[in-house]
């Protein structure tokens, strides 16, 4: 090769390689109802973007994400959607229940949206078809809200002789009235009085709570709710405080100091988040990448958590626990 075809090869290399850096990079909108400063936030944004790297994406390497966070003001999530549309996000990774993922929706009918929710999404009008989704949003349903049967035996099984039992719910949350239709029926089934608690605010979960063992409430289960779940150390707290055994509907209430938790994984969740919002990068279509939902649930037990309230776990309870908290 003569040099002058030689220098215009590298000229060639050189111009494509600067065409490439210059390319912007793909950027991911993320959007929060909780705090980044939470705990269980920070493990489940760690697993989303593992998911994220698994398809190939590296935040700062070849994608970009902007983050938005309501800390818990879900009134604010509309506006914090509104702007991440407007710069332009290539996908959007709706976070943190279903209040995220209907916010994602109003703001844009384009972006592709990725959600997890604990809420049917069918029953919420997240999508029409869970197995090829149309629109543009796809995403995890974890169906928290409908295992509130199951967590029922559960907790009897745990404390056999609660006749009372107290349900916290928030009355806004739009599945709340079904979930506590399917509890108000286990709990007839299996001859238990059942006390609805309603709680929509800081303030209004605080005042259901205070006096429940004055009530004669002998156990609680705590409904799915996305602010519920934001206020879950002032749930176990106040729940502790009176000595009431309780059942939630996530691990991160016993990792809180709460008695037990059963339900899908929403670490796991995360992740799948991640792997969806990489394959959109890459070119998959919402009509590809159906709803996931769980098919694996999990029972934790926190054995000091019942030592602080002065409960015995019953063997049973042991021999079906998936995790025991020492």
């Amino acid at each position: 090769m003569r040099r002058r075809e030689v220098i215009g090869l590298l000229g060639a290399i050189s111009v494509s390689t600067a065409a490439r850096a210059q390319q912007p990079l793909p950027v991911v909108g993320f959007l929060g109802t909780g705090s980044p400063n939470d705990l269980v936030t920070a493990t489940t944004v760690a697993t989303f973007r593992e998911g994220l790297g698994q398809t190939g994406f590296y935040e700062g390497r070849n994608v970009r994400i902007e983050f938005r966070w309501a800390e818990g003001r879900y009134e604010a999530l509309p506006s914090l959607a509104g702007e991440l549309i407007e710069s332009k996000v290539n996908v959007l990774a709706a976070t943190g229940g279903y209040v995220s993922a209907l916010a994602a929706k109003q703001a844009t009918a384009n972006v592709p949206i990725v959600f997890i929710s604990g809420g049917d999404a069918l029953r919420l009008g997240l999508v029409r078809t869970m197995n090829r989704p149309e629109g543009n949003l796809t995403g995890v349903n974890l169906f928290f809200g409908a295992l509130g049967a199951k967590q029922m035996d559960l907790l009897r099984l745990m404390v056999p002789k609660a006749d009372d039992i107290a349900m916290l719910a928030n009355p806004t949350n739009p599945t709340s009235e079904s979930d506590i239709a399917e509890v108000l029926r286990s709990a007839s089934t299996i001859g238990v009085r059942l006390h609805v608690c309603l709680a929509a605010t800081v303030s209004e979960i605080d005042e259901v709570l205070s006096g429940l063992s004055q009530r004669s409430i002998e156990a609680a289960l705590i409904g799915d709710d996305p602010l519920l779940f934001q206020r879950r150390e002032q749930i176990v707290n106040k729940l502790t405080a009176q000595s009431i055994p309780a059942i939630y509907f996530e691990r991160a209430f016993v990792a809180s100091g709460g008695l037990m938790s059963y339900g899908a994984s929403l670490v796991a969740g995360y992740r799948q988040v991640g792997l969806y919002v990489g394959a959109i990068l890459k070119g998959a279509k919402i009509g590809e990448l159906p709803v996931i939902q769980p098919n694996t649930f999990t029972l934790a037990v926190n054995l000091r958590a019942a030592r602080a309230i002065g409960l015995t776990v019953p063997v049973s309870v042991l021999v079906a626990a998936d995790e025991v908290i020492e």
